[in-house]
């Protein structure tokens, strides 16, 4: 794999970089609406985290690597800032008959307001992106009192730049259709069935040098017990 960090790309270089775990605070406050017995509003925000990773030089990094990571920011015995963002998300739940909910969500990320480091030329990445949203809305169906069908969309604009990606985690656009259902076994116990697939935006670093496009399909499984 050829090692690409803060939009550098050095074909020559090995590296093995290891980012030691980060802590940080933040607060989170939400509110709930009921102003009809079927109408649901939620809202919520959350600040940005500081987080602050110390950054270690494993073995196997050669010379070419070392002047890699350096140039990117990466010093071994130093530190790296990449903040989680603060969002603020709304939703609406609507119970529109006995059988049949449906609800909305959005949520907004606050990038360019977050130390997310910095690129090959010591500009902040922030200046770099976008900030991202996500827009998603899902359909319930009671078929029979114990068995529930839904389906739903997500949409997911990350804000991201595709020169300053990595080859394993590209940020990309994203639509992401999905269905499943819910059997209640016994009282109080669910299974759950679901499956999808997300598609992701296409797009190509301004160089050329490297595409990023993919769809991934998805099965999951789950098993919930209320009590």
């Amino acid at each position: 794999m050829t090692p690409i960090f803060g939009g550098l790309v050095d074909p020559t270089a090995t590296v093995n970089l290891q980012l030691d775990e980060a802590k940080g605070w933040g607060g989170v406050i939400g509110l709930d609406f009921f102003p009809k017995e079927w109408l649901t509003i939620g809202l919520t925000y959350q600040s940005r985290i500081a987080l602050e990773y110390d950054v270690t030089y494993d073995s196997g990094t050669n010379a070419n690597g070392f002047a890699l990571l350096n140039q990117s920011g990466f010093t071994d015995g130093g530190t790296v800032r990449s903040d989680l963002p603060a969002l603020f998300g709304a939703g609406v739940n609507i119970q529109a008959t006995q059988k049949l909910r449906y609800e909305a969500s959005f949520r907004y990320y606050f990038n360019r307001d977050a130390d997310l480091g910095k690129t090959q030329g010591g500009e902040a990445l922030s200046d770099k992106i976008s900030d991202s949203i996500e827009f998603g809305i899902a359909f319930e169906y009671a078929f029979m009192p114990k068995l529930k069908g839904s389906l739903g969309y997500l949409y997911s604009g990350v804000g991201g730049n595709v020169d300053f990606m990595t080859p394993e985690l590209p940020e990309l656009d994203a639509n992401t259709f999905a269905g499943g259902i819910a059997w209640e076994v016994i009282r109080d116990l669910d299974l759950q069935f679901a499956g999808g697939m997300a598609t992701y935006r296409g797009q190509t670093t301004s160089s050329g040098a490297i595409s990023y496009d993919r769809n991934v399909p998805f099965l999951s499984f789950g098993v919930q017990y209320t009590f």
